[in-house]
Formats: C-alpha cells, sequence, structure tokens
C-alpha cells in the first residue's frame, strides 16, 4: 500500500466528566450499509466457502460506485471511497471476481483493492491509517481476512487474547476516522467434544492449534485415488515442517516469496501453475546445493522417504508402525525396500528376557 503522509487525524476522545458526556450532541450514525454495516468495527464471521468474501466485494463495489448503488441489491448506499484487502487472493483471482461482480458495469475508480498488508501490530495499521488519510471521505475498510493481519499467537497468550488485541487495533482506527471497518472471519461450529478434537483443515481453522495434519486421500493417478487402500491416510506434521509453512505463509503475505500460493495448493509455480513431477525434482536439488557432502544430482523426492524409514527405524520405531506412515501394504516393502540400516539391532527380545531373568544383586 502507498506510504505518502496526509493530515493527522482529530484524537478520538475516550472521557468525559458526568455533565460533559450529558450535554454532549453527538452526530448521527454513519452508515456504510444503512441498517447492515455501521461505523466502527464490523465481524463477518461463518465457515469457509459459504461466500462471505463474494458478499464482502459486491458490498465494496457497490459503496465505491459513484452514484451510489444498492448493497444487497436492495439496500440504496450512499457513495464514498473503500479500501478492499483481498488477502488471500492474487491479482489476477481478484480481476476474475471482480468481472464477475461487476458484469457490464465499470470498474469504481473509487475502491482501492490490494492483496497483500503487514499484520496490525507491524505496520499494517498504520498503512491503513495512511489510506484513510488521503481519504476522508472513506465510508468502508474491508479486511478480508482477519487472520493476515493478526500476529501468531505469543506463547503463554491465548488465542481469544490475540484476537482480541488484533480487533482492539482495527477499532481504534474505526473509532478514530468515523468509518466502518469490517473484519472477514473464519469459523467452525464445533459440536462434541470428539469433534473438537478431530483433525481439521487448517484451512477452515487457521492455524492456533498446538497439531497439524496432511491428509493424503487423493493422488495425481487418472483415476484420482490413491495406489493402494493403506495410501490413504492422515499424517500428523511435524512442528519443524509447520513452523516452515507458517514462515512460507507470512513471505508472501508480504510479497517476499517468489513462489505463489495458487487456489487450493500449497505449493505453486511462478506462473501460479501446479507443479509437476519434474518442478519439485528440480526445487528438491536445488535446495540441497547447500547441504555438504551430498551431490544434488544423485537425488529425488523419493530419495527422502527411504530416509524416512530408515531415520525411524534407527530410533525404534517398530517396523509396522513405519510401514503404516508410508502407506505400504505390508512391512516387507518397508524392510527389505526402503530401510537402509545395514543391521538394525532388534532389542525386543533381550529387553523381555532380561525382564524376566534379572541378575541377582551382588551382595
Amino acid at each position: 500500500m502507498p506510504s505518502d503522509q496526509g493530515a493527522a487525524p482529530t484524537p478520538f476522545r475516550t472521557s468525559w466528566t458526568a455533565d460533559e458526556l450529558m450535554s454532549v450532541t453527538f452526530p448521527p450514525t454513519k452508515w456504510a450499509v444503512p441498517g447492515v454495516i455501521a461505523e466502527g468495527l464490523n465481524l463477518l464471521a461463518g465457515p469457509p466457502k459459504v461466500g462471505k468474501s463474494w458478499l464482502s466485494l459486491a458490498t465494496a463495489v457497490a459503496v465505491a460506485v459513484a452514484g451510489g448503488g444498492k448493497a444487497l441489491e436492495a439496500i440504496k448506499v450512499e457513495p464514498g471511497p473503500v479500501l478492499y484487502l483481498a488477502l488471500e487472493d492474487t491479482p489476477r483471482r481478484l480481476q476474475s471476481r471482480m468481472s464477475k461482480v461487476l458484469g457490464d458495469n465499470p470498474a469504481p475508480r473509487g475502491l482501492t483493492l490490494a492483496t497483500a498488508c503487514e499484520t496490525l501490530p507491524r505496520g499494517g495499521d498504520q498503512a491503513i491509517a495512511r489510506w484513510l488519510e488521503r481519504n476522508p471521505g472513506a465510508r468502508m475498510v474491508v479486511i478480508d481476512v482477519f487472520a493476515k493481519i493478526r500476529v501468531t499467537t505469543p506463547p503463554g497468550l491465548s488465542a481469544y487474547d490475540a484476537d482480541y488485541t488484533a480487533m482492539s487495533r482495527a477499532k481504534n482506527q474505526a473509532d478514530t476516522y468515523g468509518v466502518a471497518v469490517v473484519l472477514v472471519h473464519h469459523v467452525r461450529k464445533m459440536g462434541s467434544d470428539a469433534t473438537r478434537k478431530s483433525w481439521q483443515a487448517v484451512t477452515d481453522v487457521g492455524w492456533e492449534h498446538d497439531q497439524f495434519a496432511i491428509y493424503v486421500w487423493r493422488s495425481v493417478r487418472k483415476s484420482g485415488d490413491t495406489k493402494t487402500v493403506k495410501s490413504r491416510r492422515s499424517l500428523r506434521i511435524p512442528v519443524r515442517c509447520v513452523t516452515a509453512l507458517k514462515a512460507l505463509l507470512d513471505e508472501r503475505a508480504n510479497g517476499e516469496s517468489v513462489g505463489k500460493l495458487s487456489e487450493n495448493r500449497v505449493f505453486g509455480t511462478r506462473n501460479e501453475t501446479a507443479m509437476t513431477a519434474e518442478n519439485v525434482r528440480r526445487d528438491l536439488r536445488i535446495a540441497l546445493k547447500s547441504a555438504e557432502g551430498i551431490n544434488p544430482a544423485e537425488w529425488t523426492p523419493r530419495e527422502l522417504r527411504h530416509s524416512f524409514v530408515s531415520l525411524l527405524s534407527a530410533h525404534d520405531v517398530p517396523i509396522e508402525h513405519i510401514s503404516r506412515l508410508v502407506g505400504h501394504t505390508n512391512t516387507l516393502v518397508t524392510e527389505m525396500v526402503y530401510r537402509k540400516q545395514i543391521r538394525p539391532v532388534m532389542q525386543e527380545g533381550a529387553t523381555v528376557m532380561d525382564e524376566i531373568f534379572p541378575l541377582a544383586p551382588e551382595p
């Protein structure tokens, strides 16, 4: 977002004596959408994939139309500048959505669109404030989605407290500038304790959790199915991988990453297309160039499965468990093909025998 400065806003008063408060005449409430979205902080929350982004984008377009449009196809709105932060979109995807929303109508000049913004505590609130200062008649700011502008929950702070802190910053801006700020937020309705403890997609429930998993239920095969029935499985992701994925998403949000986050994909090519097997091999070999004692040309992604099996075996994970993790139909392939230990030490027999026939304590 542009960073040029504007005039400082009038400070928002927060305290009075009782007689002062009763003598104040407050101006009428300003509505971005009469009866629906008022000045101040507004929360548009719901499960993912129910149309929140489409609704908020269509409303933003209606408000930004020069002559004023109709929000929700029925409510006449007063026109004014609108800032829409589409933080989960690429410019191409946003253009596609705009085309569908506009139809044959011209694009409104009063609508500013951005696909990247710092988190609020790290300068995002200042960037939004600068836009509001350049647009004193602004009617609305839409932040889609809220999770993109709040920081990762610090250790010792609950997700609720982190949400409250981030929302407080947004509310302060809404109050200071007398503008409607709409936070688009993903929520997921949870029922029983069993449901709350079950694995849920990170795209549905966000990153504020202790454990994460990857679902291996489909493949790129022509049929879309996995190689075997046992290949369909859900695997918990190690903390190191979760940290790397969070860092990658932060880089993309800040425009620091070259790779693009294509729709429904974790990784994409520079052209926002699905990665082929050759793309994956190339990227792996590029990463391995910095590892000492390794010839990247000798490695393929499949080698990582061999390493995974061997490392788990070396740390005493039963071969049956390893076989399930890698999706093998039986342990024979796991043990004879993938495990690369020269002589894995079988300790179970000796351990049990030592328990049955312990040595007598020395006198």
